[in-house]
């Protein structure tokens, strides 16, 4: 899976960002899997929300995984008290490395995709209905989506 690093000033990693396509669930199992975690808090709600979804512990040190910004394209993992961390590389080496992370990024992706063919074979075929209607002479009633007054040609 594709991270991408957060370094300080002095370059020195203090967090890393993964894809949010791979959903709030998909993060806290991928975390839940790093031997020696222990997962204290996750809290993956439908209606997103800015804040910490996931807590967990490796080495004694806690962790937090969350959306920074309310509907943002990417999940901040890092120290939950955003002091210099021993075991971040172990967790970041832990998400670089996954399948599953990236299958899931993945399966999240061709779902958006299925839904705006969807929505744009909806759009488009409603369309193309209308179209035929005033081609016919009708009207359109947008109340009850149907054609009305239009002349059959047989």
């Amino acid at each position: 899976m594709r991270v991408h690093e957060l370094r300080n000033a002095e370059g020195a990693l203090h967090a890393f960002e993964v894809s949010s396509l791979m959903g709030r669930r998909a993060a806290c199992k991928l975390a839940a899997s790093i031997p020696g975690v222990s997962v204290s808090k996750t809290h993956t709600p439908f209606v997103s929300h800015e804040g910490a979804f996931c807590e967990f512990e490796l080495n004694g040190e806690q962790f937090l995984i969350e959306e920074t910004y309310q509907d943002s394209s990417r999940y901040w993992v890092g120290p939950k008290h955003r002091s210099a961390s021993d075991s971040l590389n172990l967790v970041l080496d832990h998400f670089a490395g996954s399948k599953s992370g990236a299958r899931a990024m993945y399966s999240g992706a061709a779902l958006v995709l299925v839904i705006l063919v969807v929505a744009a074979y909806t759009v488009g075929a409603r369309f193309l209905q209308q179209d035929r209607c005033l081609d016919a002479g009708g009207r359109w009633s947008s109340d009850i989506g149907t054609c009305e007054g239009a002349r059959r040609d047989g």
